[in-house]
């Protein structure tokens, strides 16, 4: 199980609970059949920079994808949500704004 929350001094916070009740505090993860090459595409990433703006982080998640899939992926095949600190629940991302993300993301490559 994956926990999100938000502290006053640490900022945004990711926690992975395991079914035990044992839990750690992660900066990004990967889960599911592919999420060795997502969690070391992130470990690299975060150990050299972790404030990344939320255009950002959000174009990191979709690389981080891409990279533990081996391919490019198309705008209709994902799903971006996302939470902000004073923003009440979740913002889902339309295609169109997913399709920009993955465009930078190619262009900087």
């Amino acid at each position: 199980m994956l926990l999100i929350s938000y502290d006053d001094e640490d900022g945004p916070k990711i926690y992975r609970v395991d079914p035990a009740g044992y839990y750690k505090g992660i900066r990004g993860i990967g889960v599911g059949v592919k999420q060795q090459g997502a969690n070391s595409f992130l470990e690299k990433k975060l150990k050299k920079r972790t404030d990344y703006t939320q255009e950002e982080t959000i174009q990191l998640s979709l690389e981080a994808l891409q990279t533990a899939l081996g391919n490019d992926i198309k705008s209709t095949e994902v799903e971006v949500i996302t939470v902000r600190k004073g923003q009440a629940g979740v913002r889902h991302l339309s295609a169109d704004e997913i399709e920009q993300h993955l465009n930078t993301i190619a262009e900087r490559d």
